[in-house]
């Protein structure tokens, strides 16, 4: 494995949640350092965890040390990230719940996926994790009147047009391949302008956990929305899944987004933020891994949670307990490396180098899209 540049060594240690002291005093040093700061920011949007940086560097520099970054605008390009991130988070989440309070009047039993739910219980921080959409997991059954409620709070389902910023209606061919190959509907939209930050709200209703798959999950679902709890912020409360299977979905959408080839070449696959969101769930969590284990037994989901942990304590190399991961176990570790065709089980490439590698090599997308063409023609 080739040694990590400082650009990417900073960028690993800048999202990670529990810095030791040997790891602070690099964080420390690095932050002096004269290095190509340009590929330092591009590394931190790339992988969206530049508010999270911020926070990071807040927690274990500014409060401690107050060291001085050599390149003088991190600081503070950070920090109004982070402040943007807030103003419009909060935006989101507000009309988020206006969406959950009028499924809940209609009858809907319904948890919060990712985004919204993601930065209350990972980062107990709703600054720190962007979203542009916010995903809600309904009951197939209840799914025609889920969209129903939607529309009667004027959520058109389509996308915005990004030259004329109307929203075009989707056609029903449209609607019937996106249902079938994502688990999910077509997306949901609504214009809000409610600041520069928050033109529209999305809304993805979800059917099923097994994104991007063939694979029906219906008793499951039933199951995560029987074990729903409430999360509060400020004035308004969302259906969230509990700990431990918020814990499972996101390992099931990272192995998802992370080995599948129409994700690697849209740079979805190894996103930082999405390694963040499993390592701060469980740092700042008090997770009952006996119950973790059973629940990943039970829904049938090892090789989606091995891949993530396995990735997860290859970028940050303490945060899954060795007790668990002796209990997480899957045939083949060689599906750490292995690319999938399109909702598929078909291997069309098996990468060579390591996880750390790949994380920062940003030509992976180009390379994939090479393979996918010579195997074409």
């Amino acid at each position: 494995m080739r040694t990590i540049s400082s650009e990417e060594k900073i960028t690993q240690l800048l999202c990670k949640p529990n810095l030791s002291h040997l790891e602070v005093q690099e964080l420390e040093q690095l932050l002096v350092t004269h290095m190509d700061w340009s590929r330092v920011v591009g590394l931190l949007i790339l992988h969206k965890t530049s508010a999270l940086s911020w926070l990071t560097i807040e927690k274990n520099i500014i409060n401690k040390s107050n060291i001085k970054c050599i390149y003088p605008g991190l600081y503070r390009t950070l920090k109004s990230l982070y402040v943007m991130q807030k103003l419009r988070s909060e935006d989101q989440i507000k009309h988020l719940s206006t969406v959950c309070n009028a499924l809940e009047k209609n009858g809907i039993k319904y948890v919060v996926l990712k985004g919204a739910i993601v930065s209350l219980t990972s980062y107990k921080n709703i600054s720190v994790r962007d979203f542009n959409d916010n995903d809600i997991l309904v009951h197939p059954n209840d799914l025609h009147v889920a969209q129903k409620t939607l529309k009667d709070l004027g959520y058109i389902q389509g996308l915005v047009n990004n030259k004329t910023k109307n929203i075009e209606r989707s056609t029903r061919s449209e609607l019937i391949k996106w249902s079938l190959a994502s688990h999910e509907v077509h997306p949901y939209v609504k214009s809000i302008n409610s600041s520069p930050f928050s033109e529209y709200h999305y809304i993805d209703l979800h059917f099923s956990i097994r994104l991007n798959t063939n694979n029906r999950s219906d008793d499951i679902v039933k199951r995560l929305l029987k074990d729903s709890i409430v999360i509060k912020y400020n004035n308004q409360k969302l259906q969230s899944l509990m700990v431990e299977e918020l814990l499972i979905f996101l390992c099931i959408h990272f192995f998802s987004e992370a080995t599948q080839i129409q994700d690697i070449l849209k740079y979805k696959d190894l996103s930082l933020y999405k390694i963040a969101d499993i390592s701060y769930l469980v740092y700042n969590n008090d997770i009952n891994w006996d119950k973790f284990t059973s629940l990943v037994k039970a829904y049938g989901v090892m090789k989606e949670v091995f891949f993530s942990f396995q990735v997860v304590n290859s970028v940050h190399n303490d945060v899954i307990p060795d007790e668990v991961l002796g209990k997480i176990i899957y045939s083949d570790s060689e599906i750490l490396n292995y690319v999938f065709d399109y909702n598929s089980d078909n291997i069309l490439h098996k990468w060579d180098n390591e996880i750390l590698e790949r994380v920062f090599d940003f030509n992976r997308a180009s390379f994939i899209h090479s393979i996918k063409e010579s195997k074409i023609t």
